[in-house]
């Protein structure tokens, strides 16, 4: 039996406990997508047109200018690196093309050109290129071009700390400031990522630091991720969790991100932000990513590309192709950031497009992979792999205050007699302290009370998580329904035709057409976040989790480790995952 991955799964799952008729009519999901077999689809259509697009661009202007190859070759290097179909000798000499510092300056004008000067009014480019630069083996060096451009970004930083954007992007529909800023910021990731010698970089940190506390509030998504990214990068956490939750709560209701926070969505903004929610620690199963990516699959135009209307004052308003290029670059990029590094010892594996993948390089710095639900499999093959899930996020901080503050505030101002002021440090103590207030707002929120219906709603799965996560904390006695709904990440059908459902952080439950049966780690199961499902051929059932794979025996799960032929999955410091794919002949593992 296959998998299913439904998106609305808390709707499947509320079916599945009312009436066992519905679950016979739900088997037909089991062929439905899941959210990484949905991003996939999404890179696969998108790349033919980053490829065209940029060849064209290089081929009619031959010029590094609009930054329009520098998101090429960095949208297609990490797709090179996650084993998608790809031409490597063409991506090297466009890598090659996109490095030589000439080609940020038009034809006519190279013959007297300075490399001293072009680099200095070119930040955006270098630390675009910097970033999505190919990452070499372990071992290997970086090219000289790496630190030419990193000594040249530290030369470039203005005596007030900043650094200048340069071409156009000071045209865009944003005040200048906010523009120098984002420039700012993405100089300084850059410089991050490269390891540049720490004492330069601090001082350059210091000064940057200075003149970012005069920052206003951004009004582009843009400013708000690289603010995140940034904070996170130099270890203020407390600042971005709040940034995060900003960002999260300029989410559309469809599920995507303006450019401007204020504008429609479109996929240049909704590629930014999901490549900041990667880079913070968000997974593909969480219902942010879910929505954005089911917006993204719905936006997506038959040729691979989307239509994004200009970042310029003078578009008016009109899609433009250089803004729509940044939307297939940055959401191939984005969707891309998700995957967590390869294993340096990687199972066989089939390119997304059906030919064999090249193998990785050992160790690969930064290089990252989608599971295998990801990549074409062998015929029904039991596969255990590893992959790094250490971050673990705080879902009240990340998920259930930015929400309370998204949906509550408006009708609920500080001083009101019923009202906690959600716009403050709102803490888990909080809610307990208030309990009949936050009761209540369980209930309201269950029975769709609230927010009334004139204001903002959250989507079902939002509120779902929310009542979910009021019940279990203040202990409301929650439904089985209401339990499991939020965490439901896996659905499978085994040939007994019992469902069997994994959560995150509430084990897997098998529902027989009656009731559901839980199983924990009580039950023998490695961890509570339980993710896919396996059966072999004489009906063994396995189960990957985040601290390994397991197998039922009827009654309980027992963990397989290296007795049976399996590496052990644990990691000083870090929680791993094992996921198992069905075969009648074998278990592969791969551990990272």
């Amino acid at each position: 039996m296959k998998p299913c991955k439904p998106i609305c799964l808390n709707l499947i799952v509320a079916a599945f406990v009312v009436q066992s008729a519905v679950a016979q009519s739900t088997v037909t999901h089991s062929s439905a997508k899941s959210t990484a077999q949905i991003s996939q689809d999404i890179v696969v259509r998108a790349l033919p047109e980053i490829r065209k697009g940029g060849a064209r661009w290089i081929k009619e202007n031959d010029c590094l200018s609009c930054h329009r190859v520098s998101f090429q070759v960095w949208s297609l290097n990490r797709a090179q690196e996650l084993g998608f179909e790809s031409d490597h000798s063409q991506l090297q000499e466009w890598n090659d093309w996109a490095t030589n510092w000439q080609n940020m300056v038009k034809p006519h004008l190279r013959k007297d050109a300075s490399m001293e000067k072009v680099l200095g009014r070119n930040s955006d480019t270098m630390a675009q290129l910097l970033l999505g630069r190919p990452r070499p083996p372990e071992g290997k060096p970086e090219p000289d071009w790496v630190a030419t451009y990193g000594d040249h970004l530290l030369k470039a930083q203005q005596e007030d700390g900043s650094w200048k954007p340069g071409g156009q992007l000071p045209k865009q529909k944003r005040a200048v400031r906010e523009t120098q800023e984002v420039t700012t910021m993405w100089v300084q990731l850059a410089l991050h990522d490269i390891d540049i010698a720490s004492d330069e970089l601090k001082r350059a940190a210091v000064r940057a630091r200075n003149w970012m506390d005069q920052e206003t509030k951004g009004q582009s998504t843009e400013w708000w991720a690289t603010r995140l990214m940034l904070a996170r990068t130099v270890h203020s956490d407390s600042v971005a969790d709040e940034l995060l939750a900003t960002l999260l709560g300029h989410q559309h209701t469809d599920g995507g991100w303006g450019w401007l926070v204020k504008d429609e969505s479109d996929a240049l903004g909704t590629g930014i932000a999901l490549y900041a929610l990667a880079r913070d620690g968000l997974t593909l199963e969480d219902p942010s990513v879910i929505r954005a990516v089911e917006f993204l699959r719905e936006t997506q135009n038959d040729d691979g590309t989307w239509d994004v209307k200009g970042t310029k004052r003078s578009d008016n308003d009109t899609v433009v192709d250089t803004a729509s290029y940044w939307g297939a670059t940055w959401v191939t990029i984005g969707l891309l950031e998700f995957q967590q590094p390869f294993s340096s010892t990687p199972p066989a594996t089939v390119s997304p497009l059906g030919s064999p993948a090249k193998p990785r390089e050992p160790g690969a710095k930064y290089t990252r992979s989608f599971d295998d639900s990801f990549v074409a499999p062998a015929p029904k093959m039991l596969t255990a792999f590893a992959s790094n899930s250490a971050t673990y996020l705080d879902q009240f901080k990340l998920r259930i205050r930015p929400l309370l503050r998204r949906h509550c505030t408006e009708c609920h101002e500080p001083g009101e007699s019923q009202s906690i002021n959600f716009l403050s440090a709102l803490t888990e103590a909080d809610v307990v302290s208030h309990r009949e207030i936050f009761a209540n707002v369980a209930n309201e929120l269950r029975t769709h009370r609230m927010p009334p219906k004139n204001f903002d709603q959250p989507s079902d799965v939002d509120r779902k998580l929310v009542v979910d996560w009021l019940t279990t904390k203040l202990d409301l006695k929650p439904s089985d329904t209401a339990r499991i709904a939020p965490y439901v990440v896996e659905v499978y059908e085994d040939r007994s035709g019992h469902l069997w459902l994994g959560t995150m952080g509430k084990g897997a439950a098998r529902y027989d057409g009656k009731k559901l049966t839980w199983f924990s780690t009580k039950d023998g199961l490695p961890s509570n976040a339980a993710h896919s499902f396996a059966e072999e051929k004489d009906g063994t059932l396995w189960v990957g989790t985040h601290g390994g794979a397991a197998r039922f025996d009827g009654r309980k799960f027992s963990k397989v480790g290296a007795e049976q032929g399996l590496p052990e999955f644990e990691r000083p410091g870090a929680e791993s995952s094992a996921s198992v794919q069905a075969d009648r002949h074998s278990i592969n593992s791969s551990a990272v």
